[in-house]
């Protein structure tokens, strides 16, 4: 694991737009997962700039590592949450090409494993830390740290799922499919990208506590390759001498 502390959001969305723009520019295939939510959204300007001036990277092909379907109030299908905002962050304006884009979700999750093998893996995966303490979908009380990619039946039986149902108004969900912590420490390349005081005490748990299930996201610093950069804030509550063992 390699801690990197940036001195704020702009210098850690920097950090994490030069990874990402490194491996873009690797000769060959590049198959890369990014992250939906607030955090990337600087990183990701910086990778659309990019982008414009080199034509784009059309040797990176983009797998999303959770989703979500969301039904409208009579139980249709109505849109993919995951695609739909990366859709509307990144792939629309970034121009990036559908053949370019390989969508897991609920219909192919079970066959999903097979064709990232064909594909040749992940090489770089782009994750934000849940406050709680999930990562991709793997949330507490229904993450397995044994499950390659799984599906989650999702009701109120566990304790998120409420809040998160309240942001959906009227429509519903009732499942969701994840890479699960089997397939993501498979991947060659992780980072994390963490800001803010309100994540400074699960972020602390995740690096210095135990490896439980219960806040998921602690096994992934059992990842060989594993760069966390967090801004000063959300770093704020680690260890010194943690932060020079892993500087």
């Amino acid at each position: 694991m390699k801690i990197i502390v940036a001195e704020n959001f702009e210098h850690m969305s920097r950090l994490a737009a030069d990874l990402f723009i490194g491996e873009a520019c690797r000769d060959g295939r590049v198959n890369v997962s990014i992250t939906s939510g607030n955090t990337p959204l600087g990183a990701y300007s910086l990778i659309i700039d990019e982008m414009a001036k080199v034509g784009g990277f059309k040797n990176v092909h983009y797998y999303n590592f959770d989703e979500i379907p969301i039904l409208n109030p009579e139980g249709k299908f109505a849109f993919y949450l995951t695609l739909d905002f990366l859709t509307k962050v990144f792939y629309g304006p970034a121009s990036v090409s559908p053949e370019q884009i390989h969508h897991l979700n609920e219909k192919n999750y079970q066959d999903f494993e097979g064709r990232l093998a064909s594909d040749g893996g992940i090489d770089l995966m782009l994750m934000g830390l849940g406050g709680d303490g999930h990562f991709c979908g793997n949330m507490p009380q229904a993450a397995r740290f044994n499950a390659g990619i799984y599906k989650v039946n999702l009701s109120d039986e566990y304790s998120w799922f409420k809040a998160f149902r309240e942001i959906l108004g009227e429509n519903t969900v009732k499942e969701m499919v994840t890479m699960g912590p089997r397939t993501v420490l498979g991947v060659k390349r992780l980072v994390m990208i963490v800001n803010g005081k309100q994540k400074a005490e699960i972020l602390k748990k995740c690096v210095e506590g135990e490896v439980t299930e219960s806040i998921p996201a602690s096994v992934l610093k059992l990842h060989h390759n594993f760069t966390l950069i967090a801004d000063r804030e959300a770093a704020s509550m680690l260890d010194r001498a943690v932060l020079q063992k892993y500087a």
